[in-house]
């Protein structure tokens, strides 16, 4: 029996040492063979995601990227080929759409469970009328009365009744009632009623890009991760400024590092605009299925949790600030997390409650951690001893994003406000780093 006829997926070819894919070139329209390693770079390890997952090829030139992306929204093709061209961003070599949720139901129909009543001798204990949808639902209601009949019967003769008090008689009775419609019924009438699509329609994709990279926790040295965010928040501005495009999902798995050799010299790069948004002349992002309450948890901005928390989510737009906040999360999430010496690393997870709990608990514990005297506290205090010395750098990035005072979480109208003292203080970092590590 072939792979088709068993259900099994078709697509990713398996003749070899290694499984294989065949996409078409962007560029000649040919159909090419691309290897995959057999262990992902990274994957998806949730039920309620779009089960991304990215494969590097084994020549290690591209990353094959396997998506459900939503069928309304701008695809990640077309984004790609909005941002050819941007520094930072990586090239789009083919695709391929795989399925469709909507062709994998085709042939079922998809009905819900309308309630219609009780049978009870006879009648229905219900606002409207019996109404059965098949004779031999009849049937089974008529023999459910009778039995419900033989078992009242049975009853009443074997339980025999005493004087009861005033308010005993008024407990029986309640009992009595509650009883004709759950003892004596053993027949609940149900039917099926064709339904609108319980599914949001999601196409599963297909993506190759180049160059490959790395994760960010297979890091090499601190001088290369400042390296690597310098160059993904400038490929950020790029694609906002230059190609009204916003990323609007930065978080740790969508910034890799890259030898610059291969990346036009940039040592990072920004990936995964499967949930970026045109943004029009007015300032406005387009509409989409996501359209704002978007990104990873953990690293989102903390105007975009409390629109959740006041239920004005539509009102909340994301911008390009609340991404900027969300590369100063991750940032602090790598200071913390990676950089300790084997078998010292600590043994619970500091930033646990910016991913744990509701909105109103992450959005407050947030507000607590960055706040200046917090941030001193709860953040700087769990760097590790291999990111100590970018403390100083943590501080600026803090005060150019939150302020002095108050906390600020506007978004600045000019974006240059941001982009260009967050890019220098991360230069002057990388000169220091470089002037130390000649030390």
């Amino acid at each position: 029996m072939t792979k088709a006829k068993l259900g099994l997926d078709t697509f990713i070819q398996e003749n070899g040492a290694h499984p294989s894919v065949i996409l078409p070139d962007e560029i000649t329209g040919k159909d090419r063979v691309l290897q995959l390693e057999t262990t992902p770079i990274f994957s998806q390890n949730a039920i309620a995601c779009r089960g991304t997952s990215y494969f590097r090829t084994v020549d290690g030139t591209k990353v094959v990227k396997f998506s459900w992306r939503p069928d309304k929204n701008r695809s990640e093709i077309d984004h790609l080929a909005v941002a050819r061209g941007v520094k930072g961003i990586p090239a789009f070599v083919g695709s391929h759409n795989v399925t469709t949720i909507e062709d994998l139901h085709k042939g079922l129909e998809v009905k819900r469970l309308k309630h219609l009543g009780y049978s009870v001798h006879n009648r229905s204990i219900d606002s409207a009328q019996p109404s059965f949808t098949s004779q031999s639902t009849q049937e089974l209601a008529k023999l459910s009365t009778s039995n419900a009949k033989r078992k009242s019967s049975n009853t009443e003769d074997s339980t025999p009744m005493k004087r009861q008090s005033s308010g005993q008689k008024s407990k029986l009775r309640q009992e009595v009632r509650a009883d004709d419609v759950s003892s004596k019924t053993s027949l609940q009438i149900f039917t099926w009623e064709k339904s609108s699509p319980l599914y949001r329609n999601r196409v599963l994709t297909c993506l190759a890009v180049s160059p490959a990279g790395r994760t960010l926790q297979n890091f090499q040295s601190v001088l290369e991760v400042l390296q690597a965010f310098r160059d993904a928040i400038g490929a950020h501005r790029c694609l906002f400024l230059e190609r009204k495009t916003l990323h609007r999902d930065v978080s740790f798995n969508n910034i890799i590092l890259t030898d610059p050799k291969q990346n036009d010299g940039c040592s990072g790069m920004l990936i995964d605009l499967d949930l970026a948004v045109i943004v029009g002349e007015d300032g406005k992002n387009e509409t989409s299925e996501e359209k704002n309450m978007t990104g990873t948890l953990e690293y989102m901005a903390i105007q975009i949790l409390e629109g959740a928390i006041r239920k004005e989510t539509a009102e909340t737009d994301h911008t390009y600030r609340h991404d900027l906040e969300s590369f100063l999360y991750v940032f602090l999430s790598l200071c913390i997390r990676y950089g300790w010496p084997s078998g010292m690393e600590p043994r619970t997870d500091p930033l646990r409650r910016w991913y744990a709990g509701d909105f109103k608990d992450i959005s407050r514990t947030k507000r607590g951690d960055v706040e200046p005297g917090g941030f001193e506290i709860y953040v700087l205090a769990y760097f590790s001893p291999q990111f100590q010395a970018q403390k100083e750098l943590a501080r600026n990035l803090r005060t150019i994003l939150f302020g002095t005072g108050a906390l600020y979480v506007e978004t600045p109208k000019k974006p240059t406000t941001l982009y260009e003292p967050i890019i220098k203080v991360f230069e002057d970092a990388i000169r220091e780093q470089t002037e130390r590590f000649k030390e």
